[in-house]
């Protein structure tokens, strides 16, 4: 039905049964608040919500710290290092011994560490005997004991064994050190460090030794092997054995000395070295004879320090051979043809006949001297085609420090026709430092490039010395 909407027609129909949709409130119940029911959104929202007694999070919590949960003063330190190396300040109450591990341990005055001495006797051991000052015991026939003498102020070190008894005294007065056993065996040892080993009494010599007999009876000094086999020894009478050793003065010795007390030019041998059976011997004068085991007696022979191959010898006829020495001999690969005109051109020598060293590169045809020296180098060529219209060649032994040339005429000598086999010579003594070069040299002046290097042409050099 229709609604007037004056005031006056309200007031007619105050009781006439207007209804909640009517005032725009169909959805809402005439509920009290208590008793209102919760929506489906709002209770999604609460079931999202943990609770305020005992609640469980899940994922990363954030916005809450460490005050929130009434730990403001505490720092996020492990508890492993926590309680590591802690410093306390001022009296610390509540720790006891048992807390630090000495539950055993009584509070008695301890003599310091450091200036502390024991007053009286000490005596250490099942029935010590302490009229000592220090003594040390195990049985009655084995003990150690210190013992000071008020009469000389010596003072010392008794070691007793089962067999006998060591003393370790300093003698007072002389500020000597002694070592001695009861049965004699005797050291002392000075202030100066001088050492007197079986009563030489030698105070001014750093180390002398007295045997007690004068002959071959007795070592002096004895050195053994694990097997119990001499190594070296020192008789009392002075003579040094060695049984199965060498002697190496200033290194290694490779070969056995004997040094005999006859004297050079006694006739018999001063010196005697053997190695692999062969001999030195100085007798009258200066002889040197050293046998290699080969066929050839040498006087002197060197070797390399890694192998037995000879570096040098001398033999017994006289013959010095020096198989190392540097030496080469090369010759021309292929016969050079075509010789240029008005040019130097270097000689082509690239085929090692013999390179004693390995001095001389076939493919730049020179010589390195390998060390600074006196070097003997020689040229031989033989020439084909010679050309009869050049004025001249020259044919040069060319070095770092100077070129010698060798002249050919080629009108005076050959007339109007090429000449075939004709041969050239040259050599020279010269200085090379070490590195420096030689190689050989063609120069032609005028003519015709008709000029023919035959492959048997040969340079060679060695070193003097």
């Amino acid at each position: 039905m229709s609604r007037s909407n004056d005031l006056a027609s309200l007031a007619d129909e105050a009781t006439g049964g207007i209804t909640k949709a009517e005032v725009g409130l169909g959805n809402v119940d005439n509920t009290s608040d208590a008793n209102k029911p919760v929506s489906t959104a709002q209770q999604t929202a609460l079931d999202a919500k943990a609770p305020t007694a005992s609640p469980t999070f899940t994922g990363t919590v954030s916005g809450v710290t460490k005050t929130h949960v009434g730990l403001g003063n505490v720092d996020n330190e492990s508890k492993s290092t926590m309680f590591s190396s802690p410093t306390f300040t001022g009296t610390v109450s509540g720790v006891t011994k048992t807390h630090v591990g000495l539950s055993n341990v009584t509070n008695d005055a301890q003599v310091p560490a450091s200036g502390g001495a024991f007053t009286g006797n000490v005596g250490i051991g099942t029935g010590a005997n302490i009229d000592q000052l220090l003594h040390v015991e195990s049985n009655a026939n084995t003990y150690i004991q210190t013992e000071t003498t008020s009469g000389t102020g010596a003072s010392g070190i008794i070691a007793k064994g089962t067999g006998s008894t060591f003393y370790v005294y300093n003698q007072g007065s002389s500020d000597n050190l002694r070592i001695f056993e009861d049965s004699g065996c005797d050291v002392n040892i000075t202030p100066a460090g001088n050492v007197d080993i079986g009563g030489a009494s030698h105070p001014a010599r750093k180390f002398s030794i007295k045997g007690s007999a004068n002959d071959n009876s007795e070592n002096t000094i004895e050195v053994l092997n694990s097997d119990s086999t001499t190594t070296f020894k020192l008789l009392s009478n002075g003579n040094l054995e060695i049984p199965a050793g060498k002697v190496g003065i200033a290194g290694s010795p490779s070969s056995r000395l004997t040094v005999n007390d006859s004297g050079v030019g006694a006739g018999t041998s001063a010196v005697f070295i053997d190695q692999t059976g062969g001999v030195n011997d100085v007798g009258s004068g200066l002889h040197v004879r050293t046998k290699i085991a080969d066929s050839t007696d040498n006087i002197l022979k060197c070797t390399s320090t890694t192998s037995t191959t000879t570096r040098f010898a001398v033999r017994s006829d006289g013959v010095v051979t020096k198989p190392y020495q540097p030496m080469f001999q090369v010759r021309c690969a292929s016969g050079q043809t075509g010789r240029p005109v008005n040019t130097t051109q270097q000689v082509a020598f690239n085929n090692e006949i013999f390179d004693t060293g390995g001095n001389f590169n076939s493919s730049t045809y020179t010589f390195t001297a390998p060390v600074t020296g006196k070097y003997q180098l020689n040229v031989y060529l033989r020439i084909d085609h010679f050309p009869h219209d050049c004025a001249y060649v020259f044919i040069g032994l060319v070095t770092s420090n100077r070129t010698v040339h060798i002249s050919i005429q080629g009108d005076h000598i050959f007339g109007s026709s090429n000449g075939d086999y004709h041969s050239v010579t040259g050599s020279i003594l010269t200085d090379l430092d070490v590195n420096d070069t030689a190689y050989v040299t063609w120069y032609q002046y005028g003519g015709s490039a008709s000029a023919h290097i035959v492959d048997d042409s040969r340079f060679s050099g060695f070193l003097v010395g």
